[in-house]
């Protein structure tokens, strides 16, 4: 934008100075009332002027826009850098992904062994219970034994032991039980003697 305007002014200029110049070259009539002007610079020294201002202008142009496309140099470099460490922050996200679905089926493989774990732990606890009791009822079988084992015969001692004893006014020849339809009439003599029973087991 300022080398358009430096250029516009330039060119500008330049006319001024043709204008300037073919004015003075021009033939005067010269009068002999006119009075003598002062020297003006010559054209040359005045475009040798304009030439050394437009050459300071365009060296800073130069300088300018070299500056500049270092900028340029270096805004780039920094956004190849940029993409190289946005492409390696996905490389590692990537990795990151992988080892934490890696992770994941290892930690789900644990959870399934853990489970399976502790199904068989609880089955081996319901063992242990049924074990637990069953040396119970063998201990106690030993120290309280039921039956006695002896080759081949069992023997189990106990059942009840029973001592009853009845006294009847009549005999009528009976057991324990009383079957009172045999009741001796009165003119048996059974029907006179008294008898006491005693049943022992």
């Amino acid at each position: 934008m300022k080398s358009q305007r430096a250029f516009s002014t330039m060119i500008a200029f330049l006319l001024v100075l043709t204008t300037i110049a073919q004015s003075q070259t021009s033939p005067k009539k010269t009068t002999r009332s006119a009075t003598r002007k002062p020297a003006v610079p010559s054209i040359e020294m005045q475009l040798v002027q304009m030439r050394h201002d437009l050459q300071s202008q365009i060296d800073e142009l130069k300088v300018r826009l070299s500056a500049k496309d270092a900028q340029i140099a270096a805004l780039q470099n920094q956004n190849q850098d940029d993409r190289n460490k946005v492409s390696a922050t996905g490389d590692q996200v990537q990795s990151i992904d992988n080892s934490i679905q890696k992770n994941a089926s290892i930690v789900s493989g644990l959870q399934s062994s853990v489970t399976s774990l502790q199904a068989q732990s609880n089955s081996v606890s319901t063992s242990m219970e049924l074990i637990q009791k069953t040396q119970e009822n063998v201990q106690k079988g030993l120290d309280a034994p039921v039956a006695l084992h002896y080759k081949g015969i069992t023997i189990v001692p106990g059942g009840f032991l029973a001592g009853e004893s009845i006294w009847r006014q009549r005999a009528m020849n009976a057991d324990i039980y009383t079957n009172f339809n045999a009741t001796p009439y009165m003119n048996s003599g059974e029907a006179h003697m008294s008898i006491t029973v005693i049943h022992a087991l």
